[in-house]
């Protein structure tokens, strides 16, 4: 009986226990029902109101089961299940000040309150707060030390501290004590690719698809690591038994993309291609609210902004398209990233050449593409990528400028670019450091860093390699890049903006590529359709860049350069 109603009517007590019961059966509608009446015989009725709330919850509404667990907490400030309860709902809400501050007082009450940690863990993993996530677990567990469910998300707060090996490992304690261990499979099988062993990852997807042969999220993961494994058209087959389970499965989608787009399919793969806007994680479509062009519609005599996304390479690969949208009688204007501004320029049929920017600008168009669409909307497909090169010019006098720093020629000229930008997804499998690179050193050819800021550890190797020129940050942007280019005779790098560029230009370019190569590469090719002077030299094994670079060396033996390389067709004057 609750003490702090009267003694008499008895029938709070009953429908509170009536209440409770219709919860067991999964009735949460008579639950609610029955709790109400509670408090309608006793407003001060604690339980009722903690009961009411998670009913509410479990009903889906939410926004009444906050009122409810707040009126809790006015009734008993100083209980820590009220605060945790009233966290759980703003945390539900996506209030994730609210609930760190709910959870918080809920321990300051009672600081052995094993679901106040977990869940305080859970809530500032949402705002990314890792390290402080990985405290509050800690702190979970040092009071319940076989709870599955916080081994599982440590595991994830570690692998987001790039604590990989831990991670695993809290996985694989999350599977021995989880009674359900599916999610600690999906989990084991992400901390398995991390560290690059994706043939175990694939067991750990084999296994979540046994628990839940109907899980969408298991065909999608398994599908992500044979994509890895560059085994393609399995991964496809199951991006399609992901969608078949779940049609709106933007990930899923996604990757069937990359998967269709590895293999060559550019009719499939382009429309799977625009779900990237709706992927886990995705940045928002710029001008999502004003007039998509697709292709179909006619743009004779109309303006169109074409815009950068994703990358500087992106940009620069797939700027091509600009001509051939201004082709079709359209105003063109093109927003890229300032770094790309005055090597755009060079495109014909531009506008107007503007600042990309993350939120839009104040300019007149009628309808705006991603230049990522634009494949989509000329319906390319491998046979008709529109490959000319060179596309973008190079002004001549900074590429004199360029000439006169590099001084008389007396040996072929290379340029070096070894690694792209760190925050990529890719990068750890992508780039090189520097001391690997180092292998292809050789006196007989001039050698010139084409890396604007190297990292800490190669600035100093850089430093034992005087004879290699390093203009560095003196590169003001890509146009300059672009001009000192323009006066190599081959460009060696790994897949980043550099090797775009030197392919745009027409210069010979030799790109290293890791075992999982970009979708834009496609499989065991050594040449690329996007650009003609460019070669391909790909890791036989994943991470062997041993086998890539003596594949180099050697060609690069038997490589005969021309004493003086003409200037590039479309040279600009300007």
């Amino acid at each position: 009986m609750c003490r702090a109603c009267p003694p008499s009517p008895s029938l709070a007590d009953a429908a509170f226990a009536a209440g409770r019961a219709a919860r067991r059966q999964g009735d949460h509608q008579a639950a609610i029902a029955h709790f109400r009446d509670t408090l309608r015989h006793c407003p001060e009725h604690l339980p009722a109101h903690n009961n009411l709330a998670t009913a509410l919850q479990a009903a889906g509404e939410l926004d009444e089961a906050l009122q409810i667990a707040q009126q809790a907490v006015a009734l008993a400030p100083d209980k820590a299940v009220v605060h945790s309860n009233l966290g759980a709902l703003w945390q539900l809400q996506g209030d994730n000040d609210q609930a760190i501050a709910a959870y918080e007082q809920a321990l300051r009450l009672q600081p052995d309150l094993f679901l106040a940690h977990l869940n305080l863990a859970k809530v500032l993993s949402a705002a990314q707060d890792w390290p402080a996530a990985l405290s509050a677990l800690d702190a979970a567990l040092a009071l319940q030390p076989t709870a599955g469910e916080a081994h599982l998300e440590r595991g994830r707060v570690l692998s987001k501290l790039q604590r990989h090996h831990e991670a695993l490992a809290a996985s694989e304690r999350a599977l021995a004590l989880l009674p359900e261990p599916f999610r600690a499979y999906i989990d084991q099988s992400v901390m398995l690719g991390e560290l690059g062993y994706h043939h175990l990852a694939l067991l750990s997807d084999n296994a979540a698809i046994a628990c839940h042969p109907d899980s969408a999220l298991a065909y999608y993961n398994r599908a992500t690591v044979l994509r890895r494994l560059n085994r393609c058209a399995e991964a496809l087959q199951d991006n399609h038994r992901a969608i078949a389970l779940q049609a709106d499965y933007a990930d899923a989608h996604w990757n069937a993309s990359l998967n269709s787009l590895l293999l060559g399919d550019y009719t499939n793969g382009w429309p799977e291609y625009e779900w990237r806007w709706r992927r886990t994680g995705a940045d928002p479509q710029h001008y999502a609210e004003r007039p998509l062009w697709t292709g179909r519609e006619a743009i004779a005599g109309k303006t169109i902004l074409l815009h950068a996304e994703q990358g500087m390479g992106d940009s620069i690969q797939f700027c091509r398209y600009a001509p051939l949208v201004a082709a079709l009688g359209a105003k063109v204007l093109l927003a890229v990233y300032p770094a790309l501004m005055r090597l755009c320029a060079s495109l014909p049929g531009i506008t107007q050449i503007l600042p990309q920017e993350r939120t839009e600008r104040e300019v007149a168009f009628d309808l705006h593409a991603p230049l990522l669409s634009l494949p989509r909307a000329f319906a390319t497909t491998l046979e008709t990528i529109p490959a000319a090169v060179p596309y973008l010019r190079v002004q001549r006098p900074r590429r004199m400028h360029w000439a006169e720093y590099l001084g008389a020629k007396t040996r072929p000229r290379i340029g070096l670019v070894w690694s792209g930008n760190p925050s990529h997804q890719n990068d750890r499998e992508r780039s090189l450091p520097l001391a690997r690179l180092c292998r292809l050193d050789d006196p007989a050819y001039q050698w010139v860093s084409l890396q604007h800021e190297p990292r800490e550890a190669d600035q100093a190797l850089l430093a034992e390699h005087p004879h290699w020129l390093h203009p560095g940050e003196t590169l003001e942007d890509f146009a300059d890049t672009a001009a000192l280019i323009a006066n190599l005779d081959l460009v060696i790098g790994v897949d980043t903006a550099v090797v775009h560029l030197a392919g745009a230009l027409g210069v010979p370019t030799w790109t290293l590529l890791c075992y999982h190569p970009d979708w834009r590469w496609l499989l065991a090719r050594a040449d690329s359709p996007w650009y003609p002077s460019m070669r391909l030299f790909r890791q036989p094994t994943p991470g062997d860049w041993d086998s890539v670079l003596r594949a180099v060396q050697q060609t690069l033996a038997q490589t005969r350069f021309t004493p003086a390389r003409a200037p590039l067709p479309n040279e600009d004057a300007q």
